[in-house]
């Protein structure tokens, strides 16, 4: 599930069993989270700085000229 409203949804469904016995409600990290983290020598857990848009990886990987 992705957000809130979907959890709420799936625990009021009246399902003979529950299709999970556990959410975790988190909020995503920020620019600044990760500026701060980083700045202390932390790092971030994968899969937790996932930002959008997304830089086209030919501008980044590859030389212009």
């Amino acid at each position: 599930l992705h957000n809130a409203a979907e959890v709420v949804q799936s625990l009021k469904s009246d399902q003979s069993e529950p299709s999970f016995s556990l959410a975790a409600l988190v909020m995503p990290a920020t620019i600044e989270n990760v500026k701060d983290l980083s700045l202390e020598g932390e790092r971030m857990p994968q899969k937790s700085t996932y930002f959008f848009p997304k830089l086209l990886s030919g501008l980044v990987f590859n030389p212009l000229s």
